[in-house]
């Protein structure tokens, strides 16, 4: 087996380092590369670690019927079985079909036709991954990171699709994990971007803890894995990608990892628990009434996201597992966010730039990037994203991540209370760029009957131009635009959250949306999720404040 040293250096800076880099992308290009990554393999994992992550079901069913389910999208099965299929796909979509993550679906059925069909469809990956005249290694399927996660749900999942196995297969796949070892080895030191580098070095240890003879590396992994981690959580354990999605995926790798080193009964790392106490909180911040996660800085949909978003029973899990207990903060200031709850009613507020992937239509481009909000009350999740956009009379649109950089007077304060029950939260940004500046205040109420929402934004721009407060609601609400505002309904249910059930008949609730201040409103209908949204639009003159007030009344 290949006793390639590991490194925790990572400067890209470092000649030496981009010497080996430059001689290896060379060999990669030839044929002779993947000579390099044979070896003479093993017959056994020295310790079989147990996955405790659930599967779906219904998706192992239908790769059972013959149908392979990849986001939005039916693949015919044997398609799959015929070819590699890796043009054409987005990254999440190879991350899905590559990352080996569906095994779990096919666990989920556990009988000795999933199991055949596990087996079969690795078999086919390996057939089509161990040809050195197609240079298989130039893929798609073998970026680090979903090598990564190929080999960690491989040895995860093992006692599910390969402990019954015959020796044919055994051997095939003993020796493809040793060839994808010894490729993530030599790959992962050149690897800049942190999270990236996290999910290889989940696929590292994992290997390095279940191989012959690699525990000696898992020391020198565990250090490289120490730095990884802290480049990218804040002081208050929120990762750096200000991704509630993200700040999942990292916290159960770190859980995965601290589990297999117990099964060594290898000492935890104390930066490991460490991680894992400041990262669950944040996870507990972000969550909605239905147990989902919020949708903040780049999720807009579950076709963009790398696990079920409305599945609360993962969620679930990971806290379980995390061993930390306590109630969510209402506030994390490194990461930046902001969490009011009254009862069951929940606003989380958004105050550093974030990143913005909604646009409606061709006539509304993007916010401003900050004090955009999400209310749920219950389970229902109701606002998607609360936001604001300007756009100058030159037409370009005002965004705070331009006003903010090497900018120090760029600032968001905030003041909370709670009077008799009721909750009251104030936000407050301002800044000025060369060119122009902006502010906007956005005051946020919630009754603590959770039967009324209220709100007042006070905007002002030191040039002309038009303003929107955009509200974008849940997919599968409906609105209907009425003389003095809009009645906003929503069907039974939106989610299936935990605690559902179908048998019982519950009204769908009906909201009354009223504002005041404002020129026009209209409504938008996303192309791409059906999402609805109420705009409230009005002009701007240099240093003028506009202040538009708004309402939501539950309609008993």
């Amino acid at each position: 087996m290949d006793t390639h040293t590991f490194t925790k250096e990572h400067n890209p800076r470092d000649p030496f380092q981009r010497l080996r880099k430059y001689l290896r992308l060379k060999l990669e290009k030839t044929t002779l590369y993947g000579i390099t990554l044979m070896g003479g393999g093993f017959d056994e994992l020295v310790t079989t670690p147990t996955d405790p992550w659930p599967g779906n079901h219904n998706l192992g069913q239908t790769m059972l019927e013959g149908k392979f389910q990849i986001e939005d999208e039916f693949l015919n099965l044997n398609d799959i079985l015929d070819s590699p299929l890796n043009e054409n796909l987005s990254k999440n979509k190879i991350m899905r079909l590559h990352g080996f993550d569906w095994l779990r679906d096919l666990r989920a059925i556990g009988d000795n036709a999933s199991r055949r069909l596990a087996r079969q469809l690795i078999s086919h990956w390996i057939n089509n991954n161990r040809r050195c005249l197609s240079k298989y290694w130039l893929t798609e399927a073998w970026q680090p990171d979903i090598v990564g996660h190929r080999l960690a749900n491989w040895i995860g999942l093992y006692d599910f699709f390969c402990s019954s196995a015959d020796e044919n297969f055994r051997h095939y796949f003993f020796k493809n994990l040793d060839q994808q070892y010894r490729y993530l080895k030599r790959r992962y030191r050149d690897i800049e971007n942190p999270l990236t580098r996290l999910y290889a070095l989940k696929g590292l240890i994992f290997a390095a803890s279940t191989f012959p003879k690699q525990q000696e590396h898992l020391s020198e992994l565990l250090d490289v894995l120490e730095e990884t981690v802290q480049e990218q959580l804040l002081l208050d354990g929120g990762h750096e990608s200000r991704n509630p999605e993200i700040q999942l995926l990292v916290l159960k790798d770190l859980i995965d990892i601290r589990a297999i080193l117990r099964n060594l009964d290898f000492k935890d790392p104390a930066f490991l628990q460490t991680s894992i106490n400041q990262m669950a909180p944040i996870v507990r911040l972000f969550r909605h009434g239905d147990g989902s996660l919020a949708n903040f800085n780049g999720i807009v949909n579950e076709e963009d996201s790398q696990i079920v978003r409305g599945s609360p029973g993962l969620i679930d899990m990971v806290l379980s597992l995390s061993d930390v207990r306590g109630r969510p903060p209402s506030r994390a200031n490194n990461i930046g966010y902001e969490r009011c709850s009254v009862k069951n009613a929940l606003v989380l507020l958004n105050k550093k730039p974030c990143l913005d992937p909604f646009t409606l239509t061709n006539s509304f481009g993007p916010s401003t990037r900050i004090l955009n909000f999400e209310w749920s009350v219950g389970r229902e999740r109701l606002i998607h994203r609360g936001d604001l956009i300007i756009q100058s009379s030159t037409e370009d649109w005002v965004q705070a991540d331009d006003f903010t950089e090497d900018n120090d007077d760029a600032q968001v304060k905030i003041e909370r209370t709670t009077q008799d029950g009721h909750g009251f939260l104030e936000a407050f940004y301002k800044s000025t760029s060369q060119n122009a500046s902006f502010s906007h205040n956005r005051q946020l109420y919630i009754s603590i009957d959770n039967d009324d929402f209220r709100g007042q934004d006070s905007i002002s721009f030191s040039n002309d131009g038009m303003s929107a407060l955009r509200f974008i609601f849940h997919p599968g609400v409906q609105i209907s635009l009425v003389a003095d505002g809009a009645i906003i309904n929503l069907p039974q249910p939106i989610n299936q959250p935990r605690g559902y059930h179908p048998e019982r008949k519950e009204h769908p609730q009906s909201w009354r949306f009223m504002a005041s201040g404002h020129q026009e409103i209209t409504r938008q209908i996303c192309p791409t999720t059906n999402a609805q949204a109420i705009l409230l639009l009005s002009p701007l003159s240099p240093d003028q404040t506009v202040v538009t007030k708004w309402a939501f009344h539950l309609s008993h």
